[in-house]
């Protein structure tokens, strides 16, 4: 039986879509964080982590574009706003979902960080979120526990990804039942 489940694929291939998808469907409660870009003057300026569904609302900056091409990590946004998003999340009582997107390579500047992703992967509660597709022990000890499933979309259809979408909720209700 699985409790994590995470999508992966190639950047903008409709990870985060899929899972919104799913969890707009079930209508169950959930909590989490979501990652979203932040725009300077018009240009990307990095991503910053939000929470979801919870009273106490978080949000706070977790990198920085040094080019188009390369970010860096800002370790506040992982070790306090991150940790305490990821914590709230298990100790709330309403949700039974945590919803992690995205899980990549910056979270590896917070020992904290990766504790509590730890955690939650470890809770009773059932896990959805993205997981970046990179060789890297970090991201590869998540995809390789027994009770991750990781469905890579990269190369799906649409179509494909209606019935992947399906298969998840259905699962996802059986669990609950």
């Amino acid at each position: 039986m699985y409790k994590n489940i995470f999508i992966t694929g190639k950047i903008q291939c409709g990870k985060s879509t899929l899972i919104n998808k799913v969890l707009d469907e079930l209508k169950i409660a959930y909590s989490g964080y979501r990652t979203l870009p932040y725009y300077i003057n018009g240009e990307k300026g990095g991503y910053y982590i939000e929470t979801i569904n919870l009273k106490h609302k978080l949000k706070d900056k977790i990198s920085i574009n040094i080019s188009s091409q390369k970010c860096t990590a800002l370790i506040k946004g992982f070790d306090i706003t991150g940790v305490e998003i990821l914590r709230n999340s298990m100790e709330d009582k309403v949700s039974k979902i945590i919803l992690l997107d995205e899980i990549g390579i910056l979270e590896k500047c917070s020992s904290q960080f990766i504790k509590e992703i730890n955690n939650c992967l470890n809770n009773e509660k059932l896990v959805i979120g993205v997981l970046k597709r990179k060789d890297d022990e970090f991201l590869n000890g998540i995809s390789e526990r027994s009770d991750s499933l990781v469905i890579n979309i990269e190369q799906s259809t649409y179509e494909e990804r209606e019935n992947i979408k399906k298969q998840i909720i259905k699962y996802i209700e059986n669990v609950f039942r």
